[in-house]
């Protein structure tokens, strides 16, 4: 059988009307024959046959910006592997990227049904973030790394600086003879306007950097533009929206100017289908979840909504309120506490307009030690997944607070403790080694 490692990247920008502009990179190798890099020995030994591990900071509104690729804030993790393995894979992973993906544990690891292939496993952490150190073991495993090619772009000041930022890789290999695939994704959101005062822009602006040379190992390198009407581009190789770069195009730059530094901040193209959750509830011991579903469409469609909910809420069935929808079946797992967090999955038919979910949640009191070392800014609950038309679409997370105890009380019984033994040691000690003596008067 002949080896053969084929290696290309992709990079996307999309200007939208209010003046942000996408950038999204791709970059992906195939390859038949075994790999010795850290990241692959690391999917061989665990017997992972898919991955998808996703590292990102803000929020994507859908409603706003149409559908792509987004992820939800903080870590994400969906894996194929044999379930007693996930407990290495995550310690594996946490120590190569940086990231405390150690804390997916079975509290907060979540086996689906019908959101995905049962034989997948899924955790969350939202709120672990991206940063450089992420970046870093991220960038290694690539075949130039960010020495050359459109990787040389990924400058950290300037990716940190955008609006949001998801850094992410999906590897797959079917069977352990069959070819495997690893693609390797990040995508940023920049603000022109809040940076430079004006939505022209060009690629030194929004990366820092331009592209100075080919990456030698790179079968094909091509960039797609999405602008609109009204934008001026002074280099692109040919006419078409999306074009590949050969090596004689290198240094590349590229300037993109507007007719008019006009923006518009509506939303033209809206979404057909989108989600957003909230919590309702005063105090800090029960509340109801809110999941509200907007249908642009003039049609019914149907959808799966997936819940999982960790074991700090208890999630009360029978509250379940459906407005405006229709409910086909309902698969539900409970929590137990300390060992699993409740997964709900509902398909339902949203009518056109908007639909609504409601539920009661209970607010559980744990143990002092399980509370955070900022305790009082409360628990993060990982985003729900809605699918339609087979592509996710994520919700916001929230943030939880609960019954928490007076942390400082201790500090305050230590401090008055320690005043008191003060004093009373002050007053001991001196009437035991001090004596009055008379001062004679010369």
């Amino acid at each position: 059988m002949k080896v053969s490692t084929v290696f290309s990247e992709f990079l996307r920008l999309k200007q939208f009307e209010d003046g942000k502009v996408l950038a999204d990179f791709d970059f992906k190798t195939t390859s038949s024959q075994q790999s010795y890099s850290q990241l692959l020995e690391i999917f061989d030994h665990y017997q992972v046959n898919q991955v998808d591990l996703h590292f990102t900071r803000g929020r994507w509104f859908y409603e706003r910006y149409g559908y792509t690729e987004a992820h939800p804030q903080g870590a994400q993790l969906l894996a194929k592997l044999p379930k007693q393995h996930w407990e290495g894979l995550t310690n594996a992973l946490s120590g190569l990227f940086c990231a405390s993906l150690v804390y997916m544990d079975e509290s907060v690891t979540s086996d689906f049904e019908s959101t995905f292939d049962p034989a997948f496993r899924y955790a969350a952490l939202s709120r672990e973030t991206v940063c450089t150190e992420n970046l870093t073991p991220w960038a290694k495993q690539l075949p130039c790394q960010l020495k050359a090619g459109l990787a040389s772009l990924l400058n950290a000041y300037k990716i940190f600086d955008g609006n949001y930022q998801s850094l992410g890789l999906h590897y797959s290999k079917p069977c352990p003879d069959c070819e495997w695939e690893l693609v390797q994704k990040m995508t940023i959101l920049f603000d022109p306007l809040r940076t430079h005062g004006h939505k022209s822009w060009s690629v030194d602006s929004l990366f820092g950097s331009v592209v100075e040379k080919h990456c030698p190992l790179a079968h094909e390198t091509k960039i797609s533009l999405d602008l609109g009407p009204g934008a001026f581009v002074s280099y692109v190789p040919s006419q078409q929206p999306e074009f590949t770069l050969q090596p004689s195009d290198f240094p590349f730059r590229m300037q993109v100017d507007w007719e008019s530094n006009t923006v518009d901040r509506t939303n033209k193209e809206k979404m057909p289908i989108f989600v957003h959750r909230y919590l309702s509830g005063v105090g800090d011991a029960e509340g109801k979840i809110y999941v509200d579903f907007v249908n642009h469409l003039q049609k019914p469609v149907n959808v799966l909504y997936t819940e999982s909910i960790p074991w700090i809420l208890k999630l009360y069935l029978h509250t379940l309120e459906f407005k405006n929808l229709d409910k086909h079946w309902m698969q539900y797992q409970g929590a137990i506490d300390r060992v699993r967090p409740s997964v709900l999955e509902l398909n339902l038919t949203l009518h056109p307009g908007k639909s609504s979910l409601v539920f009661d949640i209970e607010r559980t009191f744990i143990k002092v030690n399980e509370h955070h070392p900022d305790a009082n800014h409360g628990f993060d609950i990982g985003s729900g997944i809605l699918l339609y038309d087979g592509k996710p679409m994520y919700t916001e997370s929230l943030l939880i607070r609960l019954p928490t105890p007076d942390f400082s009380m201790p500090y305050n019984v230590i401090t008055l403790s320690c005043t008191v033994m003060a004093l009373f040691f002050g007053s001991a000690f001196n009437l035991l080694v001090k004596f009055p003596q008379t001062v004679p008067v010369k």
